[in-house]
């Protein structure tokens, strides 16, 4: 796989500033914690050396460069093994040693000139820099409509709070910051409590969310029958549609049976594309001739292939 489509399903990057010694380390906790991808910054002295270990002991941990500045610095992260390059602005001397080296190089923009050049040089995946600055999803979502092509790594004022807000953005191939191993917890040595954070940042990041539930009734009479009761008992209003009646708008009773033995059950995520890929490693595929699309082509509504619990699952795009 390459690291881009690793990245791409794994959504998170934890940027660190991490001494050579405690890098193996970090990078079992990160990768405990579902997220196998490590950017080392070049902010302190043997960033290399901590590439290096990273890259020999964890095969599985995708070790990356990060806040590279000069070519010297490309360098010697590549020479120590890293499969990613990323730089704070636009270089074009780093941006050309890298693709001739065959390294995926990330490096930073902010203003649509920037943007422009990065294509004109061959990337589709950029980092957009400082992003809470500069206007956050505001400017992802300006940014969607003149670069369709262009996907970005967000960084900059990332944290757990607004995470699942990044996410959400069909533009945005991952998000990165130090949010999931903390200066603080790799000074002390505590990788269980970065282990639980990345954990965290996991599950915000998918933001997986009850929003829709469907009752299999006999017939469109006992459908009614059930709606009315439910308006009855909780005053939730009962709506007909064309196959079902609704209680309120989280409760669908199918006129004459649906999907799944029981009925089915509609799960929010913030990316459904990653999500897909999860729950497939999970042992739950998608059915692809379920699948609904926006007007963009991007993928809103879809089934799994297998019932949960007697119930027919579909997995919306927030």
């Amino acid at each position: 796989m390459s690291v881009m489509r690793l990245i791409e399903d794994t959504g998170l990057i934890p940027v660190v500033s991490v001494a050579p010694e405690k890098a193996v380390d970090l990078g079992r906790a990160l990768e405990a914690g579902g997220v196998p991808i490590l950017e080392i910054t070049f902010r302190r002295e043997g960033a290399e050396k901590a590439i290096e270990n990273v890259a020999k002991e964890l095969p599985k941990v995708a070790v990356g460069a990060g806040t590279v500045l000069t070519l010297e610095q490309a360098r010697m992260a590549v020479d120590a093994g890293a499969r990613f390059i990323v730089a704070p602005g636009y270089d074009p001397d780093l941006v050309e040693f890298c693709l001739k080296k065959g390294v995926d190089v990330v490096p930073g923009v902010s203003t649509p000139s920037e943007v422009t050049t990065a294509m004109k040089a061959g990337l589709k995946v950029l980092k957009l820099f400082p992003a809470e600055s500069i206007g956050g999803t505001r400017t992802l979502k300006d940014l969607a409509g003149p670069f369709q092509s262009i996907r970005f790594i967000t960084t900059g004022g990332m944290s757990l709070e607004n995470l699942g807000e990044y996410t959400r953005q069909k533009n945005v191939l991952a998000v990165g910051g130090s949010f999931m191993a903390p200066s603080a917890l790799i000074s002390a040595g505590d990788f269980e409590g970065i282990t639980a954070l990345t954990k965290t940042a996991v599950k915000e990041m998918f933001g997986f969310k009850l929003i829709h539930m469907g009752i299999n009734a006999k017939d469109k009479d006992q459908a009614r029958e059930w709606a009315m009761l439910m308006n009855a008992l909780f005053d939730f209003p009962a709506n007909e549609t064309a196959i079902s009646y609704f209680a309120s708008t989280d409760i669908e009773i199918m006129s004459g049976g649906g999907r799944g033995e029981k009925g089915h059950i509609g799960i929010g995520t913030n990316c459904l594309k990653r999500a897909l890929t999860w729950l497939e490693e999970k042992g739950y595929s998608p059915n692809l001739e379920t699948a609904r699309y926006d007007a963009s082509g991007r993928m809103t509504f879809i089934y799994l292939d297998k019932d949960i619990c007697g119930f027919a699952v579909h997995i919306n795009q927030r």
